[in-house]
């Protein structure tokens, strides 16, 4: 989505470590908006009570939940175009890449926040990445899909080489 532009409709998926909080929710839900919000998430998946907890920060009004990678991959890969607003929150880029490379094909995907680590280096006040980060985007953009370093839907839009 470019600064200025209408939401496209479909998949956008969006990388943000702290998961499902207030900027997803009345950031993106609100602002962008989207009709449904899943986190896509393994570990998070499997446990019923984190599950319970990230699914009641889904705005009424919403359609989402939490779902494994897997689950993601049999819903949206090798989908045609959506014609809803899904977002799809991811905590890596690692998550990201594997989700484009079973066959999710996202109408974009935006970095918003990927904290500090070993061996990551500052790219944004938000976004720090290392030499794994780097390659699954690489893995990514060579798919085809549009990248955007992006904390909320109101920023101006960095497109990532």
């Amino acid at each position: 989505m470019v600064e200025g532009s209408a939401p496209p409709a479909g998949l956008i998926l969006r990388v943000d470590d702290r998961l499902i909080h207030g900027q997803i929710v009345y950031g993106w839900a609100k602002l962008w908006p989207a009709e449904e919000i899943w986190l896509v998430h393994d570990a998070i998946a499997a446990d019923t009570r984190r599950r319970e907890l990230y699914e009641e920060q889904i705005p009424e009004g919403v359609t989402g939940g939490v779902l494994s990678l897997s689950e993601a991959v049999d819903h949206w890969g090798g989908s045609g175009e959506e014609s809803r607003r899904i977002l799809l929150v991811v905590e890596s880029c690692a998550d990201l890449a594997r989700l484009v490379a079973e066959g999710v094909r996202p109408a974009e995907a935006h970095l918003g926040n990927v904290g500090r680590g070993e061996g990551r280096g500052r790219v944004t006040d938000t976004v720090y990445l290392g030499g794994e980060d780097l390659a699954a985007l690489e893995t990514v953009a060579g798919s085809g899909v549009s990248l955007w370093l992006r904390e909320l839907p109101s920023s101006r839009p960095l497109p990532l080489p």
